[in-house]
């Protein structure tokens, strides 16, 4: 094995001290002993209060411990690159990756905004926004084919960027929209427990209004009454009560008035 010129400090202080005035380095302990090792040893060791114990030890440590041809700088490089490659490439590609997803983060992307301002569930078309370029965040529409057909799922004033948790989660289609149109929209609260949990908007399903009023004599004028093909436009889920947009035809809306806030609500089932 080949040895290594190392300094003796570096491997034992104590050894280094008592040999200060004759040997600095491992390489100096090699020349001094010479051909024979251990008269060499003992040689060095006279006058001193080392063992050949000292010696040895320093000696096998310097062998088993590699270090670079001199101190220069191109040679201190050339060292520890082969002995610290991987660390190294591990590191810059490290640096690399994260320098990637900051300039990402950074960069200047494509979003939308609306020009005037527009109501909740409102169907967004291409005359309502404009495209834009800035400093915004990551996760904005950056086409306005991603947002058309997709309707607000509240009020949104001029100059808004659009971001998809302030949409629906799919665009509706010509017939939806044209319906969706003809409809009128309002808000229901519903027990948790009454809502499935796989609902999710925009979607039909059938809603049941079961009044709540136990009078009998007030049974004939609140009766149960259900829509076959609501339009449930959002759902927000809470703990106990959540509250779901749903849109009705006009004559639908005049079937429930009625019974509106003073209703049980249910979600039956969507209807595919």
């Amino acid at each position: 094995m080949a040895r290594s010129n190392v300094k003796i400090e570096k491997i034992d202080p104590n050894v280094a001290n008592e040999l200060t005035q004759k040997a600095r380095t491992t390489d100096d302990l090699w020349n001094l002993i010479g051909p024979k090792f251990l008269p060499g040893v003992r040689d060095i060791i006279k006058g001193t209060n080392l063992a050949e114990a000292d010696i040895v030890n320093v000696l096998a440590e310097g062998i088993r411990k590699p270090t670079p041809k001199s101190d220069t700088l191109s040679h201190r490089l050339r060292f520890n690159w082969r002995q610290h490659w991987i660390e190294y490439c591990t590191l810059a590609l490290m640096i690399i990756g994260l320098l990637l997803l900051v300039g990402n983060a950074i960069r200047p992307r494509n979003y939308l905004s609306v020009k005037t301002e527009l109501p909740a569930f409102h169907i967004i078309t291409d005359t309502d926004v404009e495209l834009q370029r800035g400093w915004v965040k990551p996760y904005s529409f950056s086409s306005k084919e991603e947002a058309s057909g997709r309707y607000l799922l509240q009020p949104a004033e001029a100059g808004t960027i659009l971001l998809p948790g302030q949409m629906s989660a799919a665009p509706l289609s010509q017939a939806e929209q044209q319906e969706l149109s003809q409809r009128k929209a309002f808000t229901v609260t519903v027990k948790s427990s009454n809502l499935s949990l796989t609902l999710t908007a925009p979607t039909r399903a059938r809603v049941l209004f079961v009044p709540r009023n136990s009078d009998a004599s007030k049974a004939s004028s609140m009766s149960a009454s259900a829509i076959d093909e609501a339009m449930i436009l959002s759902i927000n889920r809470q703990a106990d009560f959540s509250t779901v947009v749903i849109a009705v035809k006009d004559w639908e809306m005049e079937k429930v008035s009625s019974l509106l806030g003073a209703s049980d609500v249910f979600i039956l089932k969507a209807l595919t």
